[in-house]
């Protein structure tokens, strides 16, 4: 790895090109998609949504990878500092999928217990740090998440896990018929919405251009990253600081 790649400098050039994939898998779901039963594992019904799934796991078990593939500790907090940067980056361009990936590979246990390199991280910066993991933890309901997203504007990409939790809720916890047999409209009136809301955010395009070496340079660590796989990475981790 490189650290002169992953510079402070260029977040913003990471962003956009996690913007680019996040857009593209995101614009491909289907408002049918949204109506599978999500807490089972297999998701043939809405293959674009579970692209997008994967697409964030992995790019936040890239963020572990890059943090561990250094030496010392100056160099994983410089990555850590990195990717705060590159999380806020993609909140300012209102990719909040993509934000709440990198903060997601932030808070993993293997990065989270390396306390000397987070020793080296400035209070402000870890502020930030604190403020975007606010955002996407999910207390009372994603409601911090769900504030920021009242006034959020377009193009933007949503935080599809909090999508996909309130359409289980009401899929699995609300019957689609009424005590006396007529149809619950509640249910389905509640559903349409969420799926009208994910609808507008599809409407407005990104216009950003590619850029083929961060492009690339991202499609090749985010394939090592998952060839290692998060059990070698948290062996990996206890032997740093």
């Amino acid at each position: 790895m490189n650290f002169g790649f992953l510079n402070p400098n260029k977040g913003i050039l990471f962003s956009d090109q996690i913007t680019n994939n996040c857009w593209r898998l995101f614009k491909a779901i289907q408002p049918r998609e949204f109506l599978e039963d999500f807490s089972r594992a297999d998701q043939t019904e809405a293959p674009n949504i579970k692209c997008c799934t994967e697409d964030f796991n992995r790019t936040s078990l890239w963020v572990v990878f890059e943090i561990l593939s250094v030496d010392s500790s100056k160099e994983r907090s410089n990555l850590i500092q990195f990717f705060i940067t590159l999380a806020e980056k993609l909140a300012e361009i209102r990719n909040i999928s993509g934000m709440a990936s990198i903060i997601s590979g932030l808070n993993n246990s293997a990065v989270a217990k390396l306390e000397k390199s987070w020793k080296k991280i400035s209070q402000a910066k870890k502020d930030v740090f604190d403020y975007m993991t606010n955002i996407v933890a999910g207390r009372n309901n994603y409601a911090e998440y769900k504030d920021v997203m009242k006034n959020i504007g377009l193009p933007s990409i949503p935080f599809l896990v909090v999508i996909l939790k309130d359409l289980t809720a009401l899929l699995l916890s609300i019957p689609d018929l009424l005590e006396d047999g007529g149809c619950n409209f509640y249910k389905w009136r509640r559903m349409s919405e969420i799926i009208h809301d994910v609808i507008s955010y599809q409407i407005i395009e990104y216009d950003i251009e590619r850029d083929s070496d961060i492009s690339h340079y991202l499609t090749k660590r985010i394939a090592e990253a998952a060839d290692m796989g998060e059990e070698m990475l948290r062996k990996i981790s206890n032997t740093k600081k």
